[in-house]
């Protein structure tokens, strides 16, 4: 990497860092240390001086403002690269808003800036801390802090003056890891400006934004850096488009990866998800490789997507031309076509950054989308490639995935080779180039069925392969030249887990999983040490038949699918300012919530009175309680989005679980929603059909409306086939709840149980007669059939549910409140109105309830059955 990038790089992460320092004291103790010391500049040449020891940066960092640089006497070097910072900041600080409040504020939530309908804006604060599962702390609203802001300022401060004090010498991007943990919370400006980008934000753009710059201005030069370049010089190229975004997307991704055999479906699918994000990672860091670019320059990667800032070159150019069809080659030949890769590019100026940032990032996603009725263009245009298959005759197909693999009579008859104890056999052999076949064998080494052999393909025995290895405790993704995973022939990756590579033979980099201590062990300046997040972080070890035995009462299943609603339109017109760094930081904020903070659930419990519980001591006398850890695996959690496999009776109270904690997280913004979708499957049902199910039943509790209502609710659930909004949800969870609890207790008999299933049953029939009246006499029918009353609502199943009801309650002896309460949930469905009180205020169901009643009523069921009704 050039040297003068690395100082550039290096300078800009750390251009603001005295922001951090100067509040952690008040300005009279900040002078008493020196003169100007209560100038943030001063205290970041201060900080790089002790830390670094580099007089380049220590200059940059003190004269990164235009006024200081024009004063400076540094050398023409000195002064060129400063002003390329200068600028950087400059773009960076467009989402600067102007306020009349001077004094020292926390950090404001980017989420609670969201707004897509006009409202009073109440911006959240964000506790300072780390940005981990358990280091987290929720936004709040109104909190009386006293002195505890500066407590924690100094706090943090320490922590990271005292990280930084062990570690001299390490690699730029093991920098910028480490502003990540400490800077995420803290407000690039607060002083006459609104705190709601962070630091890290801010920094790691301003970095990005300078190096595109750099290697703009060196390649329009013919490679000459001009060192006396200034700022004004600089700033008149603002109309020039210096900067490229770039959108690389994985197409086929969600069809693809539950497009597997039931056998091994469990460590497959983990792995499978895993290795495809890996897959969009190692492509956006092969591309910042081949660009000499550093890890700033990547604005996200997530969801099978990534977003770079790189410079308007020609040689990225050449770059990126060169590595999107090497990429589809290498895709079409392992995964036949199934996936994709797709690349948007959009040139923007230092002027569209500053004014219509989210207009350009609209565009660059819209290009993206058109790229995809693209997809392999340069293959399908060679003339060749519709010739004939090798492959004819009797073939081996991947039991997994029905992938045609060779000709049986390849296959080799000679015993497989077992690569460790820990990871099936496997062999090789040669069909027009080398073929990988594997084959699982049982524990001697002898093929489990001779006369039937079964083989799977390589990509499927990798994903089992990865899926194993993040069941061992993983605690970190490392770049290796020792490995047997290869991503697409760009690199080669491995895991530190409780079982090897405790001390891993790192080629160039190492990611630790959910662990900001990426710093713990020195080694050095060439390796980038860095963490990331990873949702499902646990170790699960069990098959889909050894999980289905902890499921409650009824031998079933689920598949959990969430998002977040209306994302796209939040991003692109969401924010009140959309600037680069806010758009940034939403994405970061969101990411973090998906992909980490879900890992909470694997300390949390489930008991069938409370439902999900986040401590031990509150599943005291509770019965048939199950950690979460054993009873669901995050199968993919990233982005916006979430897939998690488990046993059927804790997947709704999951739901709720991340749903109220998404409200939280989100401020209780109106405008930032998430629906979910439930599918129940038995032990044997393909898993691809399941996940096809739980997306639909997401598409409905996003899509469905009431009669004449023109706008869908959103914000919803869709459980057991019916979508309903989360508030009417409650309603049905605490019914079920009851009613199980009134049959284990021998209150009522399961009777209870039908009676209400009937009354269900009634109004289904009768909306199914109104739909055939209606076809057969026309929409004026009820004229001739005025005896059936033409709203389902006003059916026979009212009259006769609240009778026979009321009957029920009849015959109960000896318990005056529980017969009251029947009468009560009597009067209140027949008059169609139930309520409950919830923090000062009360909560109505919106639904009619007879159109949610049977999702209680089958969910109270499971609850209560017995082998002999199974």
């Amino acid at each position: 990497m050039d040297k003068h990038k690395e100082v550039v790089y290096k300078s800009a992460l750390l251009h603001d860092i005295g922001k951090f320092w100067q509040r952690t004291y008040n300005a009279d103790t900040l002078k008493e240390f020196g003169p100007g010391m209560e100038k943030h500049p001063v205290l970041s040449k201060k900080f790089a001086e002790e830390w670094l020891g580099d007089d380049d940066i220590a200059y940059i960092v003190a004269n990164h403002h235009e006024g200081d640089l024009k004063k400076s006497s540094g050398t023409s070097l000195q002064k060129a690269l400063a002003a390329l910072v200068c600028e950087g900041d400059n773009l960076a600080s467009s989402e600067r808003e102007d306020d009349d409040l001077p004094y020292r504020r926390f950090f404001q939530a980017i989420l609670s800036k969201v707004m897509l309908k006009d409202r009073d804006e109440q911006p959240w604060k964000q506790a300072l801390g780390r940005l981990t599962a358990d280091g987290f702390e929720f936004p709040f609203e109104n909190k009386n802090t006293g002195d505890s802001m500066t407590q924690q300022y100094r706090k943090q401060w320490d922590d990271l003056y005292e990280e930084a004090g062990r570690i001299k010498d390490i690699h730029p991007d093991s920098l910028l890891y480490l502003c990540k943990k400490y800077l995420w919370c803290i407000p690039a400006a607060f002083y006459k400006n609104v705190p709601d980008i962070s630091l890290y934000e801010h920094s790691r753009l301003t970095a990005a934004l300078a190096l595109c710059l750099h290697d703009f201005i060196a390649e329009k030069n013919n490679g000459v850096y001009l060192e006396t370049l200034d700022i004004d010089q600089i700033k008149k190229m603002r109309d020039e488009p210096a900067y490229l975004m770039v959108c690389g997307d994985i197409t086929g991704i969600q069809k693809f990866i539950y497009n597997i055999a039931h056998a091994g479906a469990m460590k497959a699918l983990k792995g499978r998800s895993f290795w495809l994000q890996q897959v969009v990672d190692s492509i956006a860091y092969t591309i910042l490789e081949r660009c000499n670019l550093y890890h700033a320059n990547i604005l996200f990667s997530t969801g099978g997507k990534f977003c770079l800032l790189l410079p308007n070159t020609k040689k990225v150019e050449i770059e990126l031309g060169d590595l999107q069809p090497e990429m589809e080659k290498k895709l079409l030949a392992e995964y036949d076509g199934n996936l994709s890769l797709v690349i948007g590019k959009l040139a923007v100026s230092g002027e569209e950054i500053l004014k219509v940032i989210n207009e350009r990032w609209a565009e660059l996603f819209r290009i993206t989308d058109e790229a995809k009725t693209k997809k392999y263009k340069d293959i399908l245009t060679d003339p060749t490639f519709f010739g004939p298959g090798a492959l004819h005759g009797e073939l081996a197909l991947c039991q997994a995935t029905k992938r045609e693999l060779t000709i049986k009579t390849n296959l080799p008859v000679s015993k497989p080779v077992r690569m460790d104890q820990f990871k099936p056999f496997h062999f090789k052999h040669e069909v027009n180039g080398e073929l990988e076949v594997f084959e699982e064998l049982d524990d001697d080494g002898n093929i489990l069925n001779p006369n039937n052999r079964q083989y799977i393909s390589s990509e499927q025995y990798r994903s089992r392969w990865v899926g194993s290895d993040l069941r061992k405790e993983t605690k970190a993704i490392f770049t290796s030249d020792y490995s047997d995973f290869s991503i697409m022939g760009l690199e080669y990756i491995d895991f530190v887990n409780d079982r090897k590579n405790t001390n891993p033979a790192i080629k160039n980099r190492i990611l630790y999983l959910n662990n900001d201590n990426h710093l713990h062990v020195s080694r050095g300046k060439e390796i980038i040490q860095g963490w990331r997040f990873y949702g499902g972080d646990w170790r699960f070890d069990g098959t889909f038949e050894e999980l289905i035995k902890q499921a409650y009462n009824y031998p079933r299943l689920g598949v959990l699918r969430m998002d977040v609603d209306n994302l796209g339109h939040v991003f692109h017109k969401g924010l009140k300012k959309p600037a680069f760094s806010r758009i940034v930081q939403l994405s970061t904020m969101m990411d973090f919530f998906f992909s980490c903070y879900l890992n909470k659930l694997k300390s949390c419990w489930w008991c069938v009175n409370k439902g999900v519980v986040e401590t031990e001591e509150e599943t005291k006398n509770e019965k048939d309680v199950v950690c979460l850890e054993d009873a669901l695996n995050i199968v993919y959690a990233g982005g916006d989005d979430l897939f998690i496999v488990g046993v059927w009776n804790v997947l709704p109270d999951v739901a709720r679980w991340i749903h109220t904690k998404f409200t939280a997280f989100s401020c209780n913004n109106p405008d930032l929603t998430l629906s979910a979708g439930i599918a129940l499957f038995e032990n044997k049902f393909p898993l691809y059909k399941v996940a096809k199910y739980a997306q639909d039943a997401l598409d409905q509790a996003k899509s469905w409306k009431t009669p004449g209502e023109s706008k869908s609710y959103k914000n919803s659930i869709c459980f057991l086939g019916v979508p309903m909004r989360w508030e009417d949800f409650e309603f049905v969870q605490a019914w079920a709840r009851q009613w199980a609890n009134w049959v284990d207790g021998k209150k009522v008999s399961k009777g209870f149980i039908n009676v209400l299933n009937a009354m269900g049953a009634d109004y289904d029939d009768h909306v199914q007669l109104v739909k055939r009246l209606q076809k057969e006499d026309g929409p004026n029918w009820y004229k001739k059939h005025i005896h059936i009353p033409a709203d389902p609502l006003w059916g026979r199943w009212r009259w006769r549910g609240c009778y026979y009801l009321n009957r029920f309650a009849d015959r109960i002896r000896n318990d005056k409140e529980l017969e009251k309460e029947i009468r009560e949930f009597s009067t209140n469905l027949f008059i169609n109105k139930f309520e409950r009180s919830h923090n000062d205020e009360t909560i109505k169901i919106e639904r009619n309830c007879i159109e949610i009643l049977p999702v209680a009523v089958r969910w109270a069921d499971y609850l209560t059955r017995t082998k002999s009704e199974e």
